[in-house]
């Protein structure tokens, strides 16, 4: 598979001299080590906009809107660098036909760029937003779903990080939901928990996750600075849980063992069974926590019999053969241990939920090869989805869906 081999590392290096000389950056609401490792990686796009005008013109003349929020990524990276006129075209003219949309063909040209072949079927991330919400219309639950609280609860599998304490409203409960009314419970739980996971109820893509200590007394440690109870629930907007720490595989913590790497399983409800769409692995970098893409985590694609691709993607659409951290070779790793394992479970918990027909997992794999589900998605950024798999959302089911979804465009 071909790819850009433009060097992650060095990149990285290039964005950390841009935050350092400017407050462009957008601001998190949490100040832990995670969360200031985030505001690192993440850029305002009103920094990478165009100004030039005779390029401005070049992309809308291929359809190619230059104020998209994922433009600036793809232009940076580079993966907009030669489009292919007709290619563009048959993208075109491929979701005119089958969805009635003059598409925005960003993600279709960088797609080539990436792997080296063109594929009309991609899916733009405009009208993924549209597709997700015909598939899914069970959005009153949503909100049910995306609390971690709730959710450990509504799924029904014990493959599950063990939570041990939640803060809800400031109210804290035991992993079994005994209210602890007073501090000296909550104190004593946290003691036997030692050093664990702590993140927001309700917040995505890693944010805010961080490791919690407890030091003694009354002393906790959050990433890497003390703080006491208190602290910790006005930091956390009294709403948090602490689970154990996950133990993974040796395999997936090869290439940055601070992190819990996961995989990223995609599944489709159509036809009467739940069909596995597409996996991608996911790894943490610089010595960080978790392994969002958010974050400056890569994203690696996981093909059919487990093997990883040779490549791997960040947010920013840079390209890294080896991770950045270890220098792991991404296409020299053993495969996923226990892949189809892997996969049936994720094929198991959409069939649990009747309310999504289009769901993503982050499926964590044990020492002893057993997944555990670490949690549920409803969106994602679907254009990385879809670069870091090397292949389209849908596949070979794209025609038949989108016809069978179409909704009316006013044709």
């Amino acid at each position: 598979m071909a790819f850009r081999p433009d060097g992650l590392k060095d990149f990285q290096a290039r964005v950390v001299g841009l935050i350092e000389g400017q407050d462009g950056i957008e601001a998190d609401a949490e100040a832990s080590d995670e969360a200031k490792g985030e505001r690192r990686f993440r850029l305002r796009r009103e920094q990478f906009l165009l100004e030039d005008a005779e390029e401005i013109d070049y992309y809308r003349s291929l359809g190619v809107d230059p104020e998209s929020r994922q433009f600036p990524a793809l232009h940076r990276s580079g993966l907009l660098s030669g489009a292919d006129t007709t290619e563009v075209q048959a993208a075109r003219d491929y979701w005119q036909s089958e969805w009635g949309v003059d598409i925005d063909p960003s993600f279709h040209i960088a797609f080539s760029a990436v792997t080296g072949g063109a594929d009309v079927r991609v899916v733009p991330q405009s009208e993924y937003r549209t597709i997700w919400r015909l598939l899914n219309p069970g959005q009153s639950t949503i909100q049910a779903y995306s609390d971690k609280v709730l959710f450990s609860r509504l799924l029904p599998t014990s493959r599950q990080p063990v939570t041990s304490l939640v803060c809800i409203d400031g109210r804290y409960y035991d992993g079994d939901a005994a209210w602890l009314p007073h501090q000296s419970e909550v104190i004593e739980t946290l003691a036997r928990v030692g050093r664990g996971i702590i993140k927001p109820t309700s917040m995505d893509n890693g944010r805010g996750v961080d490791v919690i200590e407890h030091l003694g007394g009354d002393r906790l440690k959050l990433g890497s600075r003390e703080t006491d109870l208190e602290d910790l629930a006005q930091r956390y907007r009294k709403n948090f849980m602490v689970q154990e720490i996950v133990r993974q595989h040796e395999t997936l913590a090869e290439p940055h063992p601070n992190s819990l790497n996961t995989l990223r399983v995609v599944t489709l409800r159509w036809g009467g069974e739940v069909h596995h769409l597409l996996t991608f692995a996911r790894f943490g970098v610089d010595g960080r926590i978790n392994d969002n893409a958010g974050t400056g985590g890569l994203c690696v694609g996981v093909q059919r019999d487990g093997t990883l691709s040779d490549y791997g993607i960040n947010e920013h659409g840079m390209i890294a053969t080896a991770h950045p951290s270890t220098g792991t070779v991404f296409g020299e790793m053993s495969a996923v241990p226990a892949y189809g394992k892997v996969l049936d479970f994720a094929r198991e918990l959409h069939a649990s939920v009747p309310y999504f027909d289009l769901l993503s997992w982050d499926i964590g794999v044990d020492p002893d090869a057993e997944p555990v589900l670490i949690e549920c998605n409803f969106r994602g950024a679907v254009w990385l989805y879809q670069l870091a798999a090397g292949q389209p959302l849908f596949g070979d089911l794209t025609s038949e869906l989108l016809s069978s979804i179409r909704p009316d465009h006013g044709a």
